[in-house]
């Protein structure tokens, strides 16, 4: 039932519902410290209605909770009475007595046994993380915050100067080195000993990393015990790849480590997964074994360069960049090479900043939550670590308008990279000294404002805003990302794709006349290409988006959320149901007196939480489609486009409104006659509003809704909804994608509509103007059988019934004048009303009932009443 189980503080559970009243609505969305969901559920056996995990835990839970507050005589510890009450509670607790209210609460209004486990899957539903102590659950807070999108990470990496760590691999086996790419090794390892451990690739199957262990571990835990990039040399500095780390042990200079040489007996080789293991299940779980286990003599250290693809595909390529030999005892010889590693130090585990305040602190849980990536801490802990940024984030939460909140994202997200130790290339110029500095060149942007003096690239008031944008840009990103644009340290062995291009200036000054340029220190400028600058650019929106629609559900929007609710009836007569009638109340009363941004609100809680939303079972699109068409009628639709002119989120173009979220989901509506809507990304939703419009469903379970007129809809994989309402004229629609589609009929129910046949097609006609026509339903049931592309059909009266079942039920027409009335295809019912009518049956079995008047009754095929 339940995805996460936690152990929690048992006093938190007194605290559930506190004056609160135990039957009616309940916030089902509130900040982290509003609401405790404590929850005593017991049934009149004494058994938990919690999910048969949590009862046996709690009821095993008896003895380890005894022992732990008595000592050997039996005597309680510490303070007796709270303790000898804590473990009265936990019995009365499990044999379902509220004896001990002190502990429990007074839960007078108990939830029924039935509903039990209807509040608790109400609550996973909604998004909630589930906290149990020992006395059940003790709390319910929203879980999975938002983190940054990894389209920021595959932007950045596609325009990456990149090579990679270089620790030295030793093939095993005689194969080669082979290893794997970071995706596919699931490998998360501190690949510079600070701690932080980030993806990374890995060893494959045969081979094995060289390591130094003098002190006898049997684990691996960071880079720092390999031969490579993180090897600290005596002189301070570190080594520029594994050969040279490697050389120190050469004790006697022969070109050569084997016994001769002191520290042989210090190294091991590796194999398998490091300590921290794989997400991969297939990686067995590694070893460290000694070179005389295995029967390695010698390791040549006659380097040669070599470019090999030793595994990975695309950006995550690994690649040896040199090999030595490696002589084993039976005289055969393999080799040992330096491997740059792709890792990817977007996905990190950073470890706990040591001046970070204790968990638990209020002030730091009143601070909307959001994952961050690479180098950069959470929102929460980054606020802790920087109180300007926390203050600056708690000015972002009491901004009431999109645009305002927009405005401040550079801002935000600038005073958040200041809360990393990591330090971007540029930032880590230090202009004066004889350090070598690193500028990027960016194509198309010129760096200085004044070209009439001596340039100086260290002094930035004379840069172009156009260049201080872009390198602050830059900054941003290689802090969200863990890694350099550029990496000085990989300079000599950088490979595969985007090759680095360098100019040099050795330092002092050059040039002469009004455009000399002075250089303090030595100076490297690193040529960033137009389509990096466009893709770098690309990547800082999407990280803008990927931080506004994290947050905008925490701030801006959590009014809206606070007014969803649980309503428990205390009587088991309803149980629990979701209650969105303050929600729609808060978006009906904001529409009409700001249409346009009550707008803006709908559609970024449909976008930004659709998940969420479709987990509680409400649907935005009656009102998306509704207020959409009203915009438009009355000329504000416009207006609604500029608020999103900043191109964050949403787009227009060729009469077609989108808004995606970071996932891909997203809505579309239509603004102009004639427009195609195509979705090619998640599950979204698809509107056509009025004239003749075009919805085709992507990859995803879609949703696609008929406008006024004439919609063509064409659903392909994934199963997708089909929404159709009184008035939407005729909607033709081609279910290609498989048999889990449904046609939902808002406002019809079954008598309101009669079948026919069309060639291939089922009609569904309405009598009033308006058709459903299923395209090849005919063809599709005699070629595939049952796979007719829609499943069923739901009524507005909450009936649903299959494509079948519909298809073999009779239509009911009754007449209401004088004309004709005929019956479909299938089983007819045709009623003669109070005129003179002709009843024709259709090609079923059909019934004709004559009225008052004189009315023909014209049987047609099949057997006739």
């Amino acid at each position: 039932m339940f995805s996460n189980y936690h152990t929690g503080g048992p006093y938190d559970l007194q605290r559930g519902f506190d004056g609160q009243s135990f039957g009616g609505f309940v916030p089902a969305f509130t900040p982290l410290a509003s609401y405790d969901f404590g929850l005593a559920v017991t049934a009149s056996g004494g058994n938990f209605i919690i999910g048969a995990e949590v009862a046996g835990g709690l009821q095993n839970a008896w003895n380890s909770l005894f022992n732990e507050k008595v000592d050997a005589s039996g005597d309680f510890l510490n303070n007796p009475r709270n303790v000898a009450n804590e473990i009265r509670g936990f019995q009365d607790y499990t044999n379902g007595s509220y004896a001990n209210g002190d502990y429990l609460g007074n839960y007078d209004k108990e939830i029924p046994y039935a509903n039990a486990g209807q509040v608790l899957n109400a609550l996973e539903r909604l998004g909630y993380e589930v906290h149990f102590g020992k006395f059940g659950i003790t709390r319910a807070i929203l879980k999975g915050p938002r983190g940054i999108s990894d389209l920021v990470n595959r932007i950045f990496r596609a325009v990456l100067f990149n090579s990679g760590s270089d620790p030295l691999a030793i093939d095993l086996t005689g194969n080669g080195i082979k290893t794997i790419g970071a995706s596919q090794s699931g490998v998360m390892f501190d690949t510079t000993g600070s701690g932080n451990s980030v993806s990374t690739g890995w060893i494959a199957e045969g081979t094995g990393w060289l390591a130094y262990n003098p002190s006898g571990a049997t684990t691996l835990t960071s880079e720092t015990q390999l031969f490579g990039a993180a090897s600290l040399l005596p002189n301070g500095k570190y080594a520029t790849d594994g050969f040279q780390a490697l050389s120190l042990f050469d004790s006697n200079g022969d070109g050569v480590i084997d016994t001769q040489d002191p520290e042989f007996a210090n190294l091991r080789v590796w194999v398998g997964a490091p300590s921290s293991g794989s997400s991969d299940p297939n990686m067995p779980a590694g070893q460290m074994l000694t070179l005389q286990q295995l029967g390695i003599v010698s390791i040549s250290l006659n380097e040669r360069p070599s470019w090999i693809n030793t595994g990975g595909t695309g950006v995550e390529v690994n690649t040896e960049s040199s090999y030595a030999t490696v002589t084993w005892s039976d005289g055969r010889q393999t080799t040992i090479g330096a491997v740059n590693l792709t890792g990817n130090p977007f996905y990190q585990n950073l470890a706990t900043p040591a001046q970070l305040q204790t968990s638990g602190d209020d002030a730091a849980n009143a601070i909307p939550l959001m994952q961050g990536s690479g180098a950069m801490y959470d929102t929460r802990t980054a606020a802790q670590l920087s109180p300007s940024f926390s203050g600056l984030l708690q000015k972002y939460s009491t901004l009431t308008s999109r645009a305002d909140q927009i405005a401040m994202l550079p801002q935000l997200l600038a005073v958040w990279g200041g809360t990393s130790n990591f330090q971007a290339l540029m930032e880590r110029n230090r202009w004066g000294y004889s350090d070598p500095c690193y500028v990027y060149q960016f194509d198309g942007i010129q760096q200085y404002a004044n070209t009439n003096v001596q340039l100086n690239p260290g002094d930035q008031s004379n840069w172009t805003d156009a260049y201080r944008n872009m390198v602050g840009i830059v900054d941003i990103l290689e802090k969200f990302n863990g890694q350099l644009l550029y990496d000085p340290a990989s300079t000599g062995a950088l490979c595969g794709h985007n090759r680095a291009f360098l100019s040099y200036n050795p330092g002092g000054e050059a040039g002469d006349g009004k455009s000399a340029s002075i250089f303090v220190s030595p100076t490297y400028s690193i040529d960033v290409s137009a389509s990096q600058v466009s893709a770098l650019m690309q990547g800082y929106q999407a990280l803008e988006r990927s931080v506004y629609q994290g947050l905008v559900l925490q701030t801006r929007l959590m009014p809206y959320l606070n007014a969803i609710g649980l309503n428990v009836d205390s009587k088991g007569a309803t149980g629990i149901r979701v209650d969105f009638s303050k929600f729609n109340n808060l978006l009906d009363g904001k529409f009409s007196t700001d249409p346009v941004n009550a707008m803006v609100d709908l559609a970024e809680l449909t976008a930004s939480g659709s998940s969420l939303l479709s987990a509680v079972g409400y649907d935005p699109t009656a009102r998306l489609k509704q207020w959409a068409m009203q915009l438009q009628s009355s000329g504000q639709w416009q207006n609604f486009l500029g608020q999103f002119s900043d191109g964050i989120e949403a787009g227009y173009s060729n009469g077609v409104f989108n808004m995606l979220s970071s996932a891909g989901n997203g809505i579309f509506l239509t603004s102009a006659d004639s427009s195609t809507v195509q979705d090619n990304n998640g599950s979204s939703i698809l509107i056509a509003t009025t004239g003749n419009d075009t919805l085709i469903s992507g990859k995803g379970n879609d949703t696609l809704v008929a406008g006024i007129g004439y919609t063509y809809m064409a659903g392909r994989s994934g199963a997708d909804t089909y929404v159709f309402e009184r008035g939407d004229g005729i909607a033709e629609m081609e279910t290609s994608g498989g048999q889990n589609n449904v046609l939902q009929l808002t406002n019809y129910n079954r008598s309101d509509l009669v079948l026919r046949q069309d060639g291939n097609t089922m009609v569904l006609d309405f009598g009033n103007g308006d058709v459903v026509r299923l395209h090849d339903y005919f063809l599709r049931q005699q070629v595939w059988g049952g796979d007719v592309g829609m499943r069923s059909v739901q009524f507005a009266d909450g009936t649903q019934m299959s494509i079948a079942e519909l298809a073999a039920s009779a239509n009911t027409v009754h007449g209401n004048g004088d004309g004709t009335f005929s019956g479909g295809w299938g089983n007819n019912i045709l009623i003669g009303g109070a005129g003179n009518e002709t009843l024709v049956g259709g090609n079923g079995n059909s019934t004709l009932v004559a009225g008052v008047g004189n009315d023909l009754l014209q049987a047609g095929s099949g057997n006739n009443t």
